[in-house]
C-alpha cells in the first residue's frame, strides 16, 4: 500500500506546525481522543512528536524521516502517531519534555516519546536520524526495537511507565527557606560567577539572551547601587547587539547563538524574544540615556510591526531559520552582493564595517556583525541597509509561524508600554494597546485567556502563562498611561486565576486551570527558561496589586512567596523573573505614590504635564479626596512612600 495516499488528520488543524506535516505519507493523528481510542482498541504504542513551525532541527527530522515512506510504513503499522506543536500546547509539551528530561536527563525539540495507549511515557529523546550514525541512533532501528519489545516484554514496559509517572507527580521536596533577600544575593553571586567577562552573556556556548537575568541585574544594581551588576548588564546588551544574533539589516534578534561570541545565530526569529529584549533595551535606555539603546529597541519594535503583523494589531509567532532549504541562508551576505547592490565604493566601505569578507563566517558567506569593530548605531549605514534589506527580501520568503499566541503577545504588549516609558514614542504606545487589545478581543472570555488563535477562532485551552502574561501586560499598559481599567482588568484576571489555577492545598499555580483537559500530571512550573515562568509572572502580578491597594489577596501572596523561595532553595539561578520581581517591589528604594486629584482638575492634563516625574515611581495611584487620601489646600495632593517610610503629604510633586 502506498502510504502517500492516507489522510493523516491534520488538514483541518489551524497550526502551521501540524499543517507542514499534513501531506506527510505518516498517519499523523492530533493529540486527541480518536489517537488514544485507535492506540487502546489496536494495542499499539503511540510515537510522540512535539516540536513548532520555526524549529530546525524539526525540520530537519521531517525531511529525513517524516517524509520517507520507509519510515511512515513502520509507523503506520506499529505505533499510533501524534504531532503536537509545543506552542499551542504547552501543557502536553510541558508534561512529556519533564519525562524526557527524568530519562535522559536533557531534551529539546524535536521531542520525541512513546506512550502508553493511556498516555504513559516509557522512552524518550529529542532528534533522531533516519539511520543510525556518529554515535546516535537512527530513527528506523528505534522504532523496530520498540515495536519488538511492545510485542515480547510488554510487561515491564507497563511497569517502568508506571513508576515514571509516579515520579512525574512527586511533590517537589520543600528544603530551608531563606529569607528573599539573601537568596537574591545568591542569585547575583551566581550570575556574577558565570559572566562571560570577555564576550559578555552567561556560560559558553550556545548562549541565550535570557531577557530575565537581565532585568533581574539592571534592578539590582540600580536598587543597591552596584556597578558591577550594572556593567555585567550593559555589556551584555553591547556584545548582543555586536553580533550575528542581531540582525544588522531588518532589525531583531534570533533565538540564541551557538558561539560564545554571539556571532553565528540559531537563525529563527520568535516574537517571545524579541519582545521581551525589548523591554530591556527600554530600561538600558532609561538607566543610561544612550541614543543606542533607543535605536536598537526602536528597531526591534520596527521588526515586530513590519514581519510580523498583518493589520490585526497582534503579532504572529515566528519565523523560520530556513530557506532553500539551508539554515541561515535568507540572512547572509557576500562581498559581491553587496557590491551589486551598493555600488564598488559604498560596497567596501560597508563589507569592512560589518565584517562581510570573501572567505566568510558561516559557509562560505557572511554574517554581519561588529564583533571587534567599531561600536556603530543602527543608524548608521541606514540607507545602505535599507537597500540591502530591500534586495533581501527578494530572496526566498521566510516562513512565517502566523498563528497567535497570547503569551508571547502579552509580553510583546508590555515590552513596547515598556518602551513607550523610556523614549515617549507615541508609536510604541499603540503597537502596545492594540496587541493586548487583540488579546482581550480575540483571546478571552469572562474566565479564561485562551493559548492561540488563528483563521477566526481560538483554541479551548489555556495554561497559566496565558493569563499570567496578560495580567502583567495590564500592569505594563496601566503604568504607561495610568488609565485605570487596565488596573481594574488585572485585578479582575487575577481573581480568576486564584480561582482556576492555585492549589489550595499544597500552594502554588498549577500550569493548567482545575477545569482544563487531565493530562498524566498536572506539573507547577516555577523555573524561567527563555520565556518567565507562570508563577514568577502571578507573584510579580500578585506584589504589584496588593502594593498598590492591598486588596485581599495578602495571604495568597505570602504563600507565592513561600512557594517560590522553597523552589529557590533547589534551583538556585532558576527563577529570575521572581527575583526581578522581589527586587522591584520589596527591595531598598521601592516608591509608591497617591496622586489625590480635585473634582475640577483635569487628570490627563495633570498627567501629560508631569509623566517624567511620575514614571520614577515604581507604583502610581490616582484617587478623589478620601477619609484616608485628604486634600490640603483644595490641591493636587501627593502622599509617596520611599524605602520603606512614608512621607507627609505635600502639593508639590516629590522628585525622587
Amino acid at each position: 500500500m502506498n502510504t502517500s495516499m492516507i489522510s493523516n488528520r491534520l488538514r483541518g488543524e489551524t497550526s502551521p506546525y501540524l499543517l507542514q506535516h499534513a501531506d506527510n505519507p505518516v498517519d499523523w493523528y492530533p493529540w486527541g481522543d480518536e489517537a488514544f481510542e485507535k492506540a487502546l482498541s489496536e494495542d499499539k504504542p503511540i510515537f510522540l512528536s512535539v516540536g513548532y513551525s520555526a524549529c530546525h532541527w524539526c525540520h530537519v527530522m521531517a525531511h529525513e524521516s517524516f517524509e520517507d515512506e520507509q519510515v511512515a510504513a513502520i509507523l503506520n503499522r506499529a505505533f499510533v502517531s501524534i504531532k503536537v506543536d509545543r506552542e499551542e500546547r504547552p501543557d502536553v509539551d510541558a508534561v512529556y519534555m519533564e519525562a524526557c528530561r527524568l530519562m535522559t536527563g536533557g531534551g529539546g525539540w524535536p521531542l520525541t516519546v512513546f506512550l502508553t495507549p493511556d498516555q504513559k511515557p516509557f522512552y524518550a529523546g529529542t532528534y533522531y536520524p533516519k539511520r543510525s550514525g556518529y554515535g546516535r541512533p537512527g530513527l528506523i532501528e528505534l522504532l523496530e526495537v520498540v515495536e519488538k519489545e511492545w510485542r515480547t516484554n510488554h510487561k515491564a514496559i507497563l511497569k517502568n511507565a508506571e513508576i515514571l509517572v509516579s515520579e512525574l507527580n512527586k511533590e517537589e521536596k520543600t528544603g530551608h527557606l531563606h529569607g528573599f533577600s539573601d537568596t537574591i544575593s545568591a542569585q547575583y553571586s551566581y550570575l556574577k560567577h558565570t559572566f562571560d567577562t570577555v564576550y559578555g552573556g552567561f556560560g559558553q556556548a550556545p548562549k541565550f539572551p535570557m531577557p530575565s537575568n537581565l532585568l533581574f541585574l539592571a534592578e539590582y544594581g540600580k536598587r543597591r547601587k552596584d556597578a558591577s551588576a550594572i556593567k555585567m548588564f550593559f555589556a551584555t546588551l553591547d556584545a548582543m547587539y555586536r553580533g550575528g544574533i542581531y540582525d544588522h539589516i531588518g532589525g531583531g534578534f534570533a533565538r540564541y547563538s551557538t558561539d560564545r561570541e554571539w556571532l553565528v545565530p540559531h537563525f529563527e526569529k520568535m516574537l517571545y524574544d524579541n519582545a521581551q529584549l525589548i523591554k530591556v533595551y527600554s530600561e538600558a535606555y532609561l538607566q543610561s540615556g544612550k541614543e543606542l539603546y533607543k535605536e536598537i529597541l526602536m528597531e526591534c519594535s520596527n521588526y515586530l510591526s513590519k514581519e510580523l503583523q498583518n493589520g490585526e494589531g497582534g503579532f504572529y509567532s515566528a519565523q523560520d531559520a530556513d530557506s532553500e532549504g539551508r539554515e541561515g541562508l535568507y540572512y547572509l551576505f557576500s562581498p559581491e552582493e553587496i557590491d551589486k547592490v551598493l555600488g564598488k565604493e559604498s560596497g567596501a566601505r560597508f563589507a569592512k564595517a560589518y565584517g562581510i569578507t570573501p572567505s566568510g563566517n558561516f559557509e562560505g558567506k557572511s554574517i554581519p556583525n561588529l564583533i571587534g569593530k567599531e561600536l556603530l548605531h543602527p543608524s548608521d549605514y541606514r540607507n545602505e541597509k535599507e537597500q540591502l534589506y530591500v534586495f533581501r527580501k527578494k530572496r526566498m520568503k521566510l516562513h512565517i509561524d502566523d498563528k497567535y499566541l497570547s503569551f508571547w503577545n502579552a509580553l510583546a504588549a508590555d515590552g513596547l508600554a515598556s518602551a513607550y516609558k523610556s523614549t515617549g514614542e507615541e508609536g510604541l504606545l499603540t503597537l502596545a494597546r492594540n496587541a493586548l487589545a487583540f488579546i482581550k478581543n480575540k483571546l478571552t472570555d469572562g474566565k479564561n485567556v485562551y493559548t492561540s488563535y488563528k483563521n477566526g477562532k481560538h483554541t479551548m485551552g489555556c495554561v497559566l502563562e496565558d493569563a499570567a502574561a496578560y495580567i502583567s501586560a495590564c500592569i505594563g499598559l496601566y503604568n504607561a498611561t495610568f488609565e485605570e481599567h487596565y488596573l481594574k482588568e488585572a485585578y479582575a484576571r487575577t481573581e480568576s486565576v486564584i480561582d482556576e489555577f492555585w492549589d489550595d492545598e499544597k500552594g502554588g499555580f498549577f500550569l493548567t486551570p482545575h477545569s482544563g483537559q487531565k493530562l498524566i500530571s498536572r506539573p507547577k512550573e516555577f523555573y524561567d527558561g527563555v520565556t518567565p515562568s507562570g508563577n514568577a509572572l502571578m507573584y510579580y502580578n500578585i506584589l504589584y496589586l496588593t502594593e498598590a491597594e492591598g486588596i485581599i489577596l495578602a495571604e495568597v501572596r505570602k504563600e507565592i512567596k513561600d512557594k517560590l523561595a522553597k523552589f529557590l532553595d533547589k534551583t538556585g539561578s532558576a527563577a529570575a523573573q521572581g527575583y526581578y520581581a522581589y527586587a522591584k517591589l520589596k527591595e531598598e528604594h521601592f516608591a509608591r505614590l497617591v496622586c489625590v486629584i480635585p473634582e475640577d482638575t483635569d487628570r490627563q492634563s495633570f498627567i501629560d504635564d508631569h509623566r517624567e516625574a511620575l514614571f520614577a515611581y515604581d507604583i502610581v495611584l490616582f484617587t478623589p479626596p478620601t477619609d484616608t487620601y485628604k486634600l490640603m489646600g483644595g490641591l493636587v495632593t501627593f502622599y509617596a512612600c520611599e524605602s520603606g517610610a512614608c512621607h507627609p503629604p505635600v502639593n508639590v510633586l516629590p522628585q525622587i
